[in-house]
């Protein structure tokens, strides 16, 4: 009977260590759902941040296509106006040629004007009384 009642009391002993693992491991099981169910809101807002970037991403490549149809406006822009220069300077060429031209009229009424003075000078000379 005492055989018997080691054995009884090993068998105790060896259940008192099962529930006690048993209870070890329910515990660790209910950490790791914590864990899982953290684990699934920290995905859950990645998964937020993820879609967040995905919409910022859009975004930034309509305001970079936005940009490059501006940059292409102003390239053509500054084409025109290079153009517009261009001619400009062929005006302005063009009026300091007449400046030229009107200078060297003005030289030549200039000229005729002294001449016409002095035919009238000449005129009048010959036109006034002798002096007594």
């Amino acid at each position: 009977m005492s055989d018997l009642r080691k054995s009884v009391g090993a068998i105790n002993t060896l259940l008192q260590a099962i529930a006690t693992t048993q209870s070890e491991h329910g515990q660790q099981i209910t950490g790791l759902r914590r864990d899982v169910t953290d684990l699934k809101d920290v995905q859950a807002k990645h998964t937020t941040a993820l879609v967040d970037l995905r919409g910022d991403v859009i975004d930034l490549r309509g305001e970079v296509s936005d940009l490059k149809r501006v940059q292409a406006e102003h390239t053509t822009a500054l084409t025109d106006l290079r153009g517009e220069m261009t001619g400009l300077r062929g005006e302005v060429t063009g009026l300091r040629g007449e400046v030229t031209g009107l200078k060297q009229v003005q030289a030549e009424h200039t000229t005729a004007l002294a001449g016409v003075g002095a035919g009238i000078a000449e005129l009048l000379r010959r036109t006034e009384p002798p002096r007594s």
